[in-house]
């Protein structure tokens, strides 16, 4: 509360951070996007499409995953002690690495770029997912050959999987995400965001549910594994490409913004 009132006291009254002219705008009243308008406000910007498919492309992928996890979860631990005090330090362990990762986040956007930071997030889920993947769909050819139980193993790839995912997420992604909001006109802040909340955050989160239960009329979860790993697999490259045609359109709205700001200082 009291670094909430210092920034408003402080800050937002500062002439290099604050605008009258956008405040005046924010405080016109804003036209609420339904699901269909929000679609279309999106369809007709590729900018703001790209930033939607990253969002879906989060919320489908870890959701699909920790489905999986989470069944091999409850075979390893089908005590629900044993499963709660699992996931109270899998929590712990979330909270610990996030800490660290939003340590080192500004960094590795300030030194490798937007690009860079805004691809590692599907990476990380591509490789530990694909890891993960390995050991739940090759259990019996891994059986005998790694040192440890199969299951086990699967336990603690698909735990590591969310951790990192999360933590890059929460340290990378949604950094990178407000930023590619910056370039853009105060409309275009306001709606896009609007429609991105309404449009990727509800497909984000539905999206997989729906997969999965489309997915599960051909068997049990255990399954179709395999074609799980094929739908995450489509969409974290749908994601990355979204995520790479993005970072050239960033770029070229920020050096157009350079360009107009030397015009209007000659």
């Amino acid at each position: 509360m009291a670094t909430y009132y210092w920034i408003c006291h402080n800050v937002l009254t500062d002439p290099r951070f604050y605008d009258a002219s956008e405040t005046k705008t924010k405080k016109k009243k804003k036209d609420k996007l339904g699901l269909k308008e929000s679609f279309m406000y999106l369809v007709r910007s590729p900018y703001l499409g790209c930033i939607c498919l990253m969002v879906i492309g989060y919320g489908m992928s870890i959701n699909l995953i920790e489905v999986v996890w989470k069944s091999q979860l409850k075979i390893q631990f089908p005590n629900e002690n044993d499963y709660s005090t699992f996931m109270g330090k899998f929590s712990a362990t979330t909270g610990v690495v996030t800490f660290i990762t939003f340590t080192i986040g500004s960094n590795v956007i300030r030194r490798l770029g937007w690009r860079t930071a805004a691809l590692l997030t599907p990476l990380m889920i591509l490789i530990t997912g694909g890891l993960f993947f390995t050991f739940v769909v090759f259990k019996s050819k891994l059986d005998g050959v790694v040192p440890f139980s199969v299951l086990w193993g699967a336990v603690i790839l698909g735990a590591a999987q969310n951790v990192l995912s999360k933590a890059t997420k929460y340290a990378l992604f949604d950094p990178t995400k407000e930023m590619s909001y910056i370039p853009l006109d105060q409309e275009a802040k306001i709606k896009g965001k609007a429609a991105i909340d309404v449009v990727g955050a509800r497909l984000g989160k539905s999206g997989g549910g729906l997969i999965l239960q489309f997915i599960l009329m051909f068997g049990a979860i255990m399954d179709v594994v395999p074609i799980l790993f094929i739908f995450v697999g489509i969409i974290v490259f749908a994601w990355i490409r979204a995520a790479m045609k993005l970072a050239g359109m960033y770029q070229q709205k920020l050096e157009e913004e350079k360009e107009e700001a030397a015009k209007n200082k000659s």
